[in-house]
């Protein structure tokens, strides 16, 4: 489910009949104003969608409907959309701006000069938005994010924070000015009011004097230079506190130069200055195109096994501004020129079913007549390779979550071994001597929402090279392809096609013996969780690639270049499976588990409070399970807290 999608049904569930929209009306807030805020309730959690001006959504901000001893909620994010603007400062200048502000939509077409109140607090906000004034909530005094504050540019702003706040109001004040905003003032509360003390419990107290009270506030807002330094000390309860940074998202992988080796680095550099798509995803297509044109003829025995070069890639980038289409022209065009029967006739698309695949490739059927004669049924495909070109995979894996489909397993049996078989009472369909390979394009958001555990598990995801790709540049005019001399591109794939062909078997060369050796444990190492589950088959997946480098570079053995190569783009793979799958387990109960442990903090949750989340519809078996497979990938801890009787068992996130 994408971020989009959560935040409607959060809203969606708000909006009927939850109790949640009860607590925003006994906070003195109507359900118009909830409503055009998009707020959501969900899993015990109220969620704030950040929007930006133009109407992207850029995160969700949570809290709890619980509140701690000190009456605080617990909040944290839950997600992120990609291309957050970077922060521009810090040490790490290039790493994106996570703080975002509650409701930077209402100042798009504001007028120079006008008026908007920044608070610390999203039902501030909205209290503010419910006597008609333009309110933005900034979630952690003094943590505005200079992007952000640049929003801001021409406007008058009022920084109207919690009681006790008002360094952390000048510091964003500051900002402001800095930015570009036409005057910054802060508000200052009265000396005898508690740290803490915020605009909706002013609301929620005093609804009749509420808009007085407001305007009075503001109109005593003094401008950054006019400011007493005074401390805030003398105020009777506790300041908050707020974290200086949140957790960083793994960085977007970056292929190393060592998978550009011989002729395949030779193509894409050519293709690169013409092309908008991802260098990343122009590889993908060559390799994988060029394998299964070869057919069964390179292979590299491991024991029994033999891995013939026939390769599964999905593309994984935004659904129209990933140009993962662009990719393939370009390498269909030399292939073309090589090899044009495969390329008109054995590259397809469509893939819905087990039983269609292996139709594309059947054997041939022989019956008899009524004297007892043979006769042949069905011709079948003597050409037995096959490139599905996929460019809506999730339709795939919507396909392959239907009961009786019988893609996955067929899938993972073409990948492994070239004999296919389904049998039905009616048509019963095999295929031999089969050389399948599978590049398809799909989304971030779908690859999530439609790998289902079951199919990771099952071994499924682990046949297929994840890659992340993204538009690469903009050419309004397409580039000048047709300036680019291909002769000697078309040449070297024709002679490095005949020889893959031919060639039989592959050996290792002394070169890449000895760092085959060292980098072959750490591969075969299996690890937890779905990210566990979908690069699983590491070994075998580099094996292919260098082989397939070798083939390339028509070398009767793999040398250290090939295996360098091969490493490179698996690298790059399984980076991109840490960015698409994160630390996801693959276990629905015990990522939920996570995200309850991720927002309890240092507070950590109790056995009870775990059996609560669930509202005790999971068995403790169940629950332990879940537990037990957080503690074993390292992302929990557990301690023991005496009580003078039985012990209490309380887990925090590691």
């Amino acid at each position: 489910m994408s971020l989009r999608e959560k935040v409607l049904r959060a809203h969606k569930a708000l909006l009927n009949g939850s109790d949640g929209l009860s607590y925003f009306l006994k906070r003195g807030l109507s359900e118009e104003v909830i409503r055009s805020a998009y707020v959501g309730c969900e899993d015990e959690a109220f969620s704030y969608p950040c929007i930006a001006q133009e109407g992207g959504l850029l995160g969700v901000h949570y809290k709890s409907k619980a509140r701690d001893t000190k009456g605080k909620r617990r909040q944290w994010w839950g997600g992120y959309a990609e291309g957050l603007p970077p922060k521009g400062h810090g040490k790490e200048p290039d790493a994106p701006a996570k703080v975002i502000p509650f409701g930077m939509e209402t100042l798009r077409d504001l007028e120079s000069g006008s008026l908007v109140v920044l608070c610390c607090g999203e039902e501030d906000a909205l209290s503010l938005r419910q006597i008609n004034f333009t309110a933005v909530s900034q979630p952690g005094a003094g943590l505005l994010e200079p992007v952000y504050a640049r929003e801001f540019s021409g406007l008058d702003v009022a920084v109207f924070y919690d009681a006790g706040e008002e360094r952390e109001a000048r510091k964003d004040a500051l900002k402001l000015r800095q930015e570009g905003a036409r005057e910054a003032r802060v508000v200052r509360w009265p000396a005898e009011d508690p740290h803490g003390a915020d605009i909706n419990t002013q609301l929620v107290e005093d609804p009749e004097g509420f808009k007085g009270w407001v305007k009075r506030m503001i109109a005593e807002a003094k401008p950054l230079g006019s400011h007493s330094t005074a401390s805030t000390a003398s105020r009777e309860g506790e300041p908050d506190v707020y974290a200086t940074s949140v957790p960083q998202p793994p960085k977007w992988p970056e292929l190393a130069e060592a998978a550009y080796h011989g002729l395949p680095g030779d193509i894409v550099r050519a293709i690169e200055p013409h092309s908008e798509a991802d260098p990343v995803a122009v590889l993908a297509n060559l390799l994988c195109a060029f394998g299964n044109a070869i057919g069964r003829g390179a292979h590299l025995r491991v024991g029994g096994d033999e891995h013939h070069l026939k390769l599964n890639f999905g593309l994984v980038g935004p659904t129209s501004k990933g140009r993962k289409g662009q990719s393939e022209g370009h390498v269909r065009k030399l292939m073309h020129a090589i090899e044009p029967t495969w390329e008109e006739e054995r590259v397809v698309s469509g893939l819905s079913s087990g039983e269609g695949l292996i139709h594309e490739v059947r054997d041939e059927v022989w019956g008899v007549d009524g004297d007892g004669n043979p006769v042949l049924r069905d011709a079948g495909v003597s050409d037995k390779r096959l490139l599905v070109s996929e460019p809506e995979l999730a339709r795939v894996l919507k396909a392959m979550n239907r009961e009786t489909n019988t893609l996955s397993p067929i899938v993972r049996q073409a990948w492994d071994r070239g004999r296919l078989r389904v049998m039905t009472r009616t048509n019963p369909i095999k295929a031999t001597d089969t050389h399948i390979s599978i590049i398809g394009h799909i989304s971030k958001e779908e690859l999530l929402r439609h790998l289902t555990e079951t199919e990771a598990a099952s071994g499924f995801a682990n046949r297929f090279l994840w890659l992340l790709v993204r538009r690469s540049k903009v050419l309004a005019f397409g580039g000048e392809w047709h300036t680019v001399d291909t002769a000697p591109l078309v040449n070297g794939l024709s002679e490095a096609l005949e020889f893959g062909k031919n060639v039989g078997e592959i050996g290792w060369g002394k070169s890449a013996r000895g760092a085959w050796e060292e980098v072959y444990g750490p591969l075969s190492e299996g690890k937890l969780g779905l990210f566990g589950a979908v690069v699983g088959r590491a070994e075998a997946q580099v094996v292919r690639l260098a082989t397939l480098y070798a083939v390339m570079d028509r070398s009767k053995a793999i040398e250290f270049e090939h295996l360098a190569a091969a490493l490179a783009l698996w690298d790059y793979a399984e980076e991109s499976a840490r960015y698409i799958f994160g630390d996801a387990t693959g276990d629905p109960v015990a990522d939920q588990i996570a995200e309850a442990l991720t927002a309890a903090g240092q507070d950590g949750l109790t056995r009870t409070d775990v059996r609560d989340l669930f509202k005790r519809h999971k068995s403790a078996d169940r629950i332990d399970q879940a537990l037990t497979l957080l503690l074993k990938a390292g992302r929990a801890r557990r301690t023991l807290e005496g009580t003078g009787g039985r012990p209490t068992e309380r887990w925090f996130l590691k």
